[in-house]
C-alpha cells in the first residue's frame, strides 16, 4: 500500500504556565515591575496544560510519497 505525507501548516492555542522572577521589596512592587515590562524578564519553567487545534491549512508545497517497508511489493 502505498503511504503519502501530508504537511499542515496549524494555527493553535496553548494554555501554559511558567516563571518570571523579579527583584523588588515586595510583592506587590515586583507585581508592578512585571506588567509594565513583562518582556525584560525571563520566562522559565514552561509548563503546557492544554492546546487547541484553532485552523490549519494542507501545505501543499511540502506533502510527498512516504516510503514505508511493506509486503505489497
Amino acid at each position: 500500500m502505498k503511504a503519502f505525507r501530508i504537511v499542515l501548516d496549524v494555527v493553535s492555542t496553548a494554555w501554559d504556565s511558567a516563571e518570571a522572577f523579579v527583584e523588588a521589596e515586595t510583592l506587590e512592587e515586583a507585581l508592578v515591575l512585571f506588567k509594565a515590562n513583562p518582556y525584560d524578564y525571563d520566562w522559565d519553567n514552561w509548563e503546557t496544560h492544554d492546546s487547541e487545534t484553532r485552523s490549519w491549512e494542507v501545505n501543499e508545497e511540502e506533502c510527498s510519497r512516504y516510503f514505508k517497508e511493506d509486503n505489497d511489493g
